[in-house]
């Protein structure tokens, strides 16, 4: 992984490593619950889901431009 592809995951990560650290975490620590849910976990799961997806987006079109290409 060079270049591209390489700037995008690092830059991901760090948007991530903020969102879980203690004062956005603190933001959404609270007594109420969405959908039967506690605040604080849907903010750390849904994180995590959005994480995910756009980590698959960027290493899927890693591999659609090397194919291109």
């Amino acid at each position: 992984m060079k270049g591209l592809t390489t700037q995008r995951l690092i830059a991901l990560f760090g948007f991530f490593a903020l969102l879980l650290q203690y004062p956005l975490l603190r933001l959404s620590d609270r007594a109420e619950r969405m959908a039967g849910i506690p605040v604080l976990y849907l903010h750390v799961l849904l994180g995590w889901l959005l994480l995910i997806a756009l980590v698959a987006m960027v290493v899927n079109d890693k591999q659609r431009r090397e194919r291109s290409e």
